[in-house]
C-alpha cells in the first residue's frame, strides 16, 4: 500500500474514531454487561461469594493475570488487549495478596504472554504455570489461611483443532493439580474460576475441598471487569448452563463416534440432556450412568433465591400457539434476575414412529432484576413448531398422539408440573418432502430472457427492473465473476483471494475477510465481508499490530456465542446484534460472517465457543435474535447490513473438517442439527447462509441439493444467497445446480474452470444465472436499505 494511501486511511480512521468515541464507550459497556450475564456460578458452598468490600484475596494461576478472552481462527479479535482478571478485581476495590500478585505479574512480563494470543501462529491451548515449589507456595501464604484464594484455570481452543481429552485439554494438567492441592492446603476458602471455551472435566471437585466454582467463558475485552462485577456482587450472577456437565467424558453418548473421517451419529436425537435424562429414568438400560451429571443443562446459582409459581392455566398443545404464565418472586436478600424454563415431556402413542423424551425445552424467558420480596409476572410462549416432531414415514411435522406433561421452573431441580394433556390423534403442522435418501438435483431451468433495453443496478434498486433482467445481460465471464469471490491476481502472499486472508490489502476495506466482484459497467459495487462472531474482525493474522487497519481500535471485542447463550436473554442478544451493525457501518462492512448455530454435540469440539448450545431451541432463538439485531434497526426497518448464518450444517468437529463424513438419519438431522438453522431462517430472514466444509451422508453439504435448495429455499423460504466457507473441498462446478451461490474467497483457477464448463455445457448457464441473481438480489436489498 502506498504511503499516501496509508496516510489517507489513517486520517479517515482518526476522524471516524473520534466521531465514534462516545458510542464505543457505550458498546464496551454493553459488552461488559453481556459478559457478566454469561458467567455461571456452579458452586458456592458456605456462601463464600460474593467477596466482601476491600477484602484481600490471593489470586493464583497464570490465567488470572493473562486470561483467555477468545479462541483462535475466525472467532478471534487479534488487535484487542483485554482487561485482565487481576486488573478488573483491583479496579473493583479487591486487594490482591502482594506476594502472589508480584510473582505472577513478573512471570507474564518475562514471557510476554500478552502477545501470545494475539498472533495466530503463537496461540496456545494453555499457559504453563510458574514452577512454584509447594514449600514456597506455603511461605507466601503463611498466616493467611482464613483469606480466600481464587485459583484461575484456563483453556483456549479454536478453528481447525479439537480439544484433546488428555491432561492439559479436557482434564487438568499435573501443574494445575499441584496448584489446586497447594491452594487447598494453604487456604480454607478456595474459589476456582474456569476460564475456558466450554465444558471441562470437573472431577477435581471430588478431590479437593473447593468451595466455589465459577465458569468464565471467553468474554472478550471486558473479561476482568465482568469477572469482578460478579465476584464482588455488583452483578448478581444469573447465567445458566447451556450444556450438560458430565462427571466424566466417557459418559457423553458421542464419545464412541467422534473424531474419525466417517462419523455415525449413533446417539440420534439424544444429544446432551435428552440423553442423560433417559439414563436417569432407566438405570437398567443405561448401566453406570446413574448420577452421571455434575451440573445439568439449565443450571446456575445466584446470590439470592427465587420462588416460581404457575397459574396452571395452559392452552391445549394442539393449538397453533400456547403459553404458560408464571410468577417469579425474589425470596432472598439481594436483587437478582432469574431464568424461567419450560419443558415438555412426551410418551408417544406410536413408539415405533416417535421416540420418548423425558423433557425437551420448548420456551424460556429472562426476568429483569427483581428486588428482594418483589415479584415479576412472566409469560412463556411457544408455537406448535416448537414441540412438533418429524414423521419420516409421512414426511410431516406433527404433534404426535400421546401423553404430554409441561414442566416449569428456574432450574432442573425446581421443575414443577403445570399441565398434563393427552392427544388422541396427531396434528399435522407441516407437510414437507422426504429428503436425504439419495442424490437429488435441480430440474431443467430456463435461461433468463434479455431485457428490451439496458438495465443497471440502480434500476433494480428503484424497482424499475428485476434482478433477473440485470443478470440476463451478463456474458459467461461476467456470470463467473459474480459467483466467484473477487480475485486479486498476484496481490496475495500465499493465497489468491480475500482481502484479509493471507495479507491482501487491495479490496474496498483494509484487512477484511473477502469481497465480491464489482462492476462499473452495470453499476454495482462489492459486498465486503468480515469474520465473526467475536466482533467485526478487521485485523489480519500473522501481521504485526502496526499494520492493522486503524479502525481496529474503534470496534469492540465481544463475549463469545456460548457466553451470550448462558444469559438466556434473547433481547440482549438482539442488542448485541444491533451493536455489531453499528460497527459494520463504521468500518464499511456489508456482511458479517456470523452467527454460528451448530450444535454442541461433543464437549471437545474446538469451535463450540463460536456456537450457542447443545439445545437447538436456544441455538436457534439466540441466533435469530443476533441476526435480527444486525439486519434491522430498532424501528424494524432494514439496517443495510447482513448476517451470515453458519456452518450449514452438521459442522460438529474440527478434526478433518474439510472432508469428514457425517452419517445422520433424517429425523435426527431435522429435529436437532437443522432445527436451529430453520428457526433463524423463519424468524429472522437472514440475507446470507454459509455452507460447511464437511460431508453429509456421503456428499459435501455445499453440493447437496436437498440442503441448499430443497430444505433451505423450498421448505423454509430462504430468499438470500448461500456462500461457501473459504476454500472448501467440494466440486465447485456442482455448486450452482445445488444452490450454493457464491464460492469464496475466489481464485483464478475456479473462475477459468467455470467459464469453460459453461461454454462446453458441463454447467448449465441457467443455474449460474440463478446464483448470480440471488447474490445481486441481496446487494440490491442492502443498497436500498442504506439509501433510506
Amino acid at each position: 500500500m502506498k504511503k499516501s494511501l496509508v496516510a489517507s486511511v489513517a486520517a479517515v480512521a482518526s476522524v471516524a474514531a473520534a466521531f465514534a468515541a462516545a458510542p464505543r464507550a457505550e458498546r464496551a459497556a454493553l459488552a461488559r454487561e453481556l459478559a457478566a450475564s454469561g458467567i455461571v456460578l456452579l458452586e458456592n458452598r458456605d456462601c463464600i461469594l460474593p467477596l466482601e468490600k476491600n477484602e484481600e484475596i490471593a489470586l493464583v494461576g497464570i490465567t488470572g493475570y493473562c486470561c483467555h478472552r477468545m479462541g483462535w481462527g475466525s472467532g478471534d479479535m487479534l488487535a484487542h488487549e483485554p482487561v485482565q482478571i487481576d486488573a478488573g478485581l483491583s479496579k473493583a476495590g479487591v486487594r490482591l495478596d502482594a506476594g502472589f500478585a508480584k510473582l505472577y505479574r513478573d512471570e507474564v512480563a518475562k514471557r510476554d504472554l500478552s502477545r501470545v494470543n494475539r498472533d495466530w501462529f503463537k496461540w496456545t491451548r494453555r499457559f504453563d504455570e510458574p514452577k512454584i515449589p509447594s514449600a514456597d507456595f506455603a511461605k507466601l501464604s503463611v498466616g493467611k489461611r482464613a483469606e480466600k484464594c481464587v485459583v484461575v484455570i484456563g483453556r483456549c481452543t479454536g478453528e481447525s483443532e479439537d480439544i484433546p481429552e488428555a491432561p492439559g485439554g479436557w482434564r487438568l494438567h499435573q501443574e494445575e493439580e499441584r496448584l489446586l492441592a497447594d491452594a487447598c492446603a494453604a487456604f480454607e476458602n478456595v474459589v476456582v474460576l474456569l476460564n475456558a471455551p466450554g465444558v471441562l472435566d470437573t472431577s477435581f471437585m471430588d478431590r479437593y475441598p473447593v468451595k466455589s466454582l465459577v465458569f468464565v467463558p471467553f468474554l472478550g475485552e471486558t473479561t476482568g471487569d465482568a469477572v469482578a462485577d460478579v465476584l464482588t456482587g455488583k452483578v448478581n450472577p444469573s447465567g445458566k448452563t447451556v450444556d450438560t456437565w458430565a462427571k466424566a467424558y466417557r459418559f457423553y453418548p458421542s464419545t464412541d463416534c467422534w473424531q474419525s473421517s466417517e462419523i455415525a451419529y449413533e446417539e440420534g436425537q439424544f444429544v446432551g440432556y435428552r440423553y442423560f435424562d433417559l439414563a436417569e429414568m432407566d438405570a437398567d438400560a443405561f448401566k453406570g450412568l446413574k448420577d452421571a451429571v455434575r451440573y445439568p443443562f439449565g443450571y446456575g446459582l445466584s446470590y439470592t433465591t427465587f420462588e416460581v409459581t404457575s397459574s396452571n392455566s395452559v392452552r391445549r398443545l394442539d393449538d397453533s400457539r400456547s403459553s404458560v404464565s408464571v410468577t417469579v418472586r425474589n425470596t432472598g436478600r439481594v436483587p437478582g434476575a432469574d431464568v424461567v424454563q419450560c419443558y415438555v415431556s412426551f410418551i408417544p402413542a406410536q413408539p415405533k414412529v416417535f421416540t420418548r423424551f423425558v423433557k425437551r425445552l420448548c420456551a424460556f424467558a429472562k426476568t429483569p432484576v427483581i428486588a428482594p420480596g418483589a415479584s415479576e409476572e412472566v409469560t412463556l410462549y411457544f408455537d406448535a413448531s416448537d414441540i412438533a416432531r418429524y414423521n419420516r414415514e409421512t414426511a410431516t411435522w406433527e404433534i404426535p398422539s400421546g401423553e404430554y406433561t409441561l414442566l416449569v421452573g428456574d432450574s432442573p431441580s425446581s421443575l414443577a408440573v403445570v399441565s398434563k394433556q393427552t392427544l388422541d390423534a396427531s396434528v399435522v403442522v407441516q407437510k414437507v418432502k422426504g429428503r436425504f435418501r439419495g442424490k437429488c438435483a435441480a430440474g431443467a431451468r430456463e435461461e433468463f430472457a434479455k431485457p428490451a433495453s439496458p438495465v443497471k443496478m440502480a434500476d433494480v434498486v428503484s424497482g424499475k427492473a428485476k434482478v433477473e433482467d440485470l443478470v440476463a445481460q451478463f456474458t459467461d465471464e461476467e456470470l463467473a465473476a459474480v459467483v466467484i469471490g473477487r480475485i486479486f491476481d498476484g496481490q496475495g502472499y500465499n493465497v489468491e483471494g480475500g482481502t484479509g486472508v493471507g495479507g491482501v490489502k487491495k479490496g474496498r476495506v483494509d484487512c477484511e475477510a473477502g469481497e465480491t466482484w464489482s462492476s462499473e459497467k452495470y453499476g454495482f459495487g462489492a459486498i465486503t465481508t468480515s469474520d465473526g462472531p467475536s466482533g467485526v474482525r478487521l485485523s489480519n493474522f500473522n501481521e504485526p499490530a502496526e499494520k492493522y487497519n486503524p479502525l481496529c481500535s474503534a470496534v469492540v471485542s465481544w463475549p463469545c456465542a456460548t457466553a451470550l447463550a448462558q444469559s438466556w436473554d434473547v433481547a440482549a442478544a438482539e442488542r448485541f446484534g444491533r451493536a455489531i451493525a453499528s460497527e459494520m457501518a463504521l468500518t464499511d462492512i456489508d456482511c458479517w460472517l456470523a452467527p454460528g448455530v451448530n450444535i454442541h454435540r461433543n464437549p471437545l469440539c474446538g469451535r463450540n465457543f463460536e456456537y450457542f448450545s447443545e439445545d437447538p431451541l436456544i441455538a436457534g432463538l439466540m441466533g435469530a435474535a443476533v441476526v435480527k439485531g444486525v439486519q434491522t434497526n430498532e424501528d424494524g426497518t432494514p439496517s443495510g447490513r447482513s448476517a451470515t448464518v453458519k456452518h450449514f450444517c452438521v459442522n460438529n468437529q474440527e478434526f478433518e473438517r474439510a472432508t469428514e463424513n457425517n452419517i445422520v438419519d433424517e429425523v435426527t438431522l431435522r429435529e436437532i442439527y437443522l432445527k436451529p438453522f430453520e428457526i433463524v431462517v423463519r424468524r429472522a430472514r437472514p440475507n446470507m447462509v454459509m455452507s460447511s466444509y464437511n460431508k453429509l451422508n456421503g456428499d459435501f453439504c455445499a453440493t447437496t441439493y436437498d440442503l441448499m435448495t430443497g430444505v433451505l429455499r423450498e421448505e423454509w423460504g430462504f430468499d438470500g444467497f448461500v456462500m461457501t466457507d473459504w476454500w472448501n473441498s467440494a466440486d465447485k462446478l456442482r455448486h450452482p445446480a445445488a444452490g450454493n451461490d457464491l464460492v469464496m474467497p475466489g481464485s483464478r483457477g475456479e473462475y477459468d474452470a467455470l467459464v469453460a464448463a459453461m461454454k462446453d455445457g458441463r454447467v448449465r448457464r441457467a443455474d449460474v444465472q440463478r446464483a448470480a441473481a440471488n447474490i445481486l438480489g441481496v446487494y440490491a436489498r442492502i443498497t436500498a436499505a442504506k439509501g433510506k
